[in-house]
């Protein structure tokens, strides 16, 4: 039996791979519709019932494991590790609710044993739009729940023996739990002690490195002995995670993407910002930096599809407006990138910000062939820099993909033009 590898929900590499899931026996995944509240209240009734005399003493309150919340409610990654660390599984498909068949696939997918139940009334429809060996083998139909007294029963009695993966980790904590259970909880209490020291001292040097918030056009230069010690600290806070679990909370998992981002590991950096998103589904910044990874994978359908998401949430959000006008731009798209580039400008609220809108106009302009225009655009940022008093407004920006751009469908006149004034904003050049 393996573990997801893959999220069924985002399509990335599962975020929580690392987390240690043991498979507990005699543990029974329930996948139902939530609606309504009688029936689900009935179903699991019968089905304890069933369970309480076919495993006698050996039942417990804890073997049969159904989700508090419907999953668009809940965290689904709860639901995904209750349904890994079952042996067995029970679905009732009565209405093909769409949740209880991506938990019945999950469940077939990591080969748990599934008794699936559904309504007598809907038998005809389901034999004629089911799999032949789901619809013929696995299936006990009910009019009544109580009618699934003894033919679940007898499959629950008959059940194959589920071999319990446990992992040389949790093997060592089980011997010591079993010989010394205070060394145990003295260990589980050090390195939940460890964990919140190490995740703190994490979260205090990505914040004093300005990296603990949107990655919108920045580029941001670390000294190579504290990106080192941020690194160390980072391996050692996944390290104890693996023995005391992944924290659920946003926060963590963000700054965690945004350490991969700086890292260049953008596909490990996305899936922490999916795991955010699942947690927190209206945060504009795990959004804005997903599609800033999209867009250095040269993903841009993908990365406009998360900027849009985000302005959706915060419509004044002026960085999202600005990474979505630089890929449309990028992407030739260039009279939309103009309305975006636009749009960002009502909404900047700092010199930089202001800067890279007019930028994007200028230079979507001139890939329209406007340089009139564009030059009149060019002179407002001029006046905006002597406005500020400061020369490199974007010193810590970055333009790769601007220059990119530039180089490749700009006349030499114009390359060099906005060349130079790329440079000036950087403080790279004191005049143009």
């Amino acid at each position: 039996m393996v573990g997801m590898e893959y999220c069924p929900i985002t399509g990335t590499k599962c975020s929580q791979g690392e987390v240690e899931i043991r498979v507990q026996p005699d543990t029974f995944f329930l996948a139902e519709p939530f609606k309504p509240d009688e029936d689900r209240k009935r179903r699991e009734d019968i089905i304890k019932i069933v369970l309480s005399e076919t495993m006698k003493d050996k039942y417990c309150g804890k073997n049969l494991r159904v989700a508090d919340k419907e999953p668009r409610e809940a965290i689904f990654c709860d639901i995904c590790r209750l349904i890994q660390s079952s042996a067995y599984g029970i679905a009732d498909i009565s209405g093909l609710n769409p949740n209880v068949l991506l938990e019945l696939g999950m469940m077939f997918a990591l080969g748990k044993p599934v008794s699936i139940i559904f309504r007598k009334s809907e038998e005809k429809s389901l034999r004629e739009n089911l799999p032949s060996d789901i619809a013929w083998k696995r299936v006990i139909p009910y009019g009544e729940f109580l009618d699934l007294h003894e033919e679940l029963g007898n499959r629950i009695r008959d059940r194959p023996v589920m071999p319990s993966v446990i992992s040389p980790a949790t093997e060592i904590k089980k011997i010591i739990a079993e010989r010394d259970p205070e060394l145990a909880k003295q260990m589980d209490s050090r390195l939940q002690e460890i964990l919140k020291v190490t995740s703190a001292e994490f979260e205090r040097l990505m914040e004093k490195t300005k990296l603990s918030g949107a990655m919108s056009g920045q580029k941001v230069e670390i000294e190579p002995s504290v990106y080192a010690r941020i690194d160390m600290i980072f391996e050692k806070v996944k390290q104890v995670e693996k023995l005391v679990g992944f924290p659920k909370d946003a926060e963590s998992a963000f700054l965690k993407g945004n350490w991969y981002f700086k890292k260049e590991e953008y596909e490990r950096a996305n899936e922490l910002y999916d795991w955010v998103l699942n947690l927190k589904p209206d945060s504009h910044e795990a959004l804005g930096n997903k599609g800033i990874s999209l867009d250095k994978l040269g993903k841009y359908d993908e990365a406009i599809k998360c900027y849009d998401e985000a302005i959706k949430i915060k419509p004044d959000s002026h960085e999202a407006w600005n990474d979505k006008s630089e890929i449309l731009v990028i992407a030739g798209r260039t009279q939309e990138g103009l309305e975006s580039a636009r749009r960002a400008l009502t909404f900047s609220k700092n010199p930089k910000q202001k800067a890279l809108s007019l930028l994007l106009i200028s230079l979507a302009l001139r890939l329209q062939g406007n340089v009139e225009e564009a030059e009149s655009e060019m002179s407002i940022l001029m006046n905006h820099i002597r406005d500020v008093g400061s020369l490199a407004v974007c010193s810590d920006c970055d333009f790769s993909h601007i220059k990119e751009t530039v180089m490749g469908k700009l006349s030499n006149d114009e390359k060099t033009r906005m060349l130079s004034l790329i440079a000036f904003l950087k403080g790279e050049k004191k005049s143009l």
